[in-house]
């Protein structure tokens, strides 16, 4: 019996796949299926707290993939590393709610404070470090969602808790009205790290989704699609923040818009209504650590020395450092030239739309290209119209 299944599945393999570097692949279309009375029993009892084990057969799991591949260690789930398969959902939300988290509120609350709050440059650098340093911080949390599990999860818990302070702060700064400059400060920097602190969950299980789900060949390519659903998010965020927030009342252009604590209350709705609904289908799989906190230090030392790496990683922290910002700059722009909100708003919806074709080009052309004349032609051309700022200040 157990050779004729063998040699079964040596067939079905010739008849619907093909074999490449020892994984079989089947090129059928996916059929899918979702199960609610699976999906119910499943969060509603103990195993919604239990990792996906994806070495493992679930018969009774509440979504279903008909299309598998098999290597080594036996059939797999396709729809792991597929970010818009349902079950990924989620992370597909999460990664478009970052990208109009960045953006919708960045531009109403820069014009807001210089013309609102009469804010000074020194104010609107200020705004803009503290909404950029939660980025510098992403590895403690990414500690402390492996170390500390809560409720016997590792990821889902973190990234609910930072969506949850992302909304209560925009709740707040809705509540109060018209907030103050310190206020705005604050609760921006709280907000972001909130949102950095799902982003970094999000990230963790991007990569585990990539080493249980993805083809060697295709390694890296759920990340990619993350972040073109994010820049996708920030194209429709700028041009959002653009648009709501032009009022002639607040200084703007137009004869209606939004006030700023109803733009705080649209970012708080949107993330209610699209990330908080599809929390409860998300699943994590097993976090495999060996050992305590300091050997989690030592490990990430080790790698960090290796000369492949720490080569590299210097490069790109020299080449970020080289980027001067200019903290003066949205004071020019709405002082010095006269913009409105909306025609900042563009400006920033013009940068985004250039990254997703960006992103999508690197996707369908330049992904199997060495990064170096990548970032040779990139910053060429990036220098070129840094330098027509030149004349814009220059008149």
């Amino acid at each position: 019996a157990e050779e004729k299944k063998l040699l079964g599945e040596e067939q079905r393999d010739k008849d619907i796949g093909s074999v490449s570097a020892g994984r079989t692949w089947f090129h059928t279309k996916p059929k899918r299926s979702f199960d609610f009375g699976k999906w119910r029993k499943w969060c509603g009892g103990a195993s919604y707290l239990e990792p996906f084990d994806p070495d493992r057969d679930y018969e009774d799991f509440w979504y279903k993939d008909e299309v598998q591949w098999r290597d080594g260690r036996g059939w797999r789930y396709s729809w792991l590393a597929d970010l818009y398969a349902f079950p990924n959902w989620s992370l597909a939300c999460h990664y478009f709610n970052v990208g109009v988290a960045l953006n919708l509120l960045a531009t109403p609350v820069s014009f807001y404070l210089v013309e609102s709050l009469d804010a000074s440059a020194a104010v609107t650098n200020t705004y803009a470090a503290l909404t950029y340093l939660p980025w510098c911080l992403k590895v403690f949390f990414g500690l402390q969602s492996d170390l500390v599990p809560v409720f016997g999860t590792h990821r889902r818990f973190y990234y609910a808790l930072g969506w949850v302070v992302f909304f209560l702060c925009n709740c707040e700064l809705w509540r109060e009205g018209e907030p103050g400059i310190a206020s705005t400060l604050l609760l921006s920097f709280v907000m972001t790290m909130g949102c950095l602190m799902s982003d970094t969950v999000a990230d963790a299980i991007i990569l585990e989704r990539t080493t249980a789900g993805e083809a060697e060949a295709d390694t890296g390519r759920m990340r990619t699609h993350g972040y073109l659903v994010r820049q996708v998010g920030s194209t429709l965020g700028s041009l959002g923040g653009a648009v709501i927030y032009n009022s002639k009342s607040d200084g703007g252009d137009w004869s209606w818009g939004f006030t700023i604590a109803q733009c705080f209350a649209l970012q708080a709705l949107f993330v209610g209504l699209t990330i908080f609904p599809l929390v409860p289908f998300m699943y994590e799989l097993p976090v495999k650590l060996k050992g305590d906190a300091k050997a989690l230090w030592r490990d990430m030392w080790t790698f960090v020395a290796n000369d492949g790496v720490w080569v590299p990683l210097m490069y790109l922290y020299f080449y970020n450092l080289c980027f001067v910002s200019n903290p003066a700059w949205y004071n020019f722009l709405y002082d010095g030239l006269d913009f409105s909100n909306f025609a900042v708003g563009m400006l920033y919806t013009v940068g985004s739309l250039l990254s997703v074709v960006g992103l999508y080009v690197y996707e369908k052309v330049f992904f199997k290209t060495a990064w170096r004349p990548l970032y040779l032609w990139v910053t060429v051309i990036s220098a070129g119209f840094s330098l027509l700022q030149v004349l814009l200040v220059t008149g």
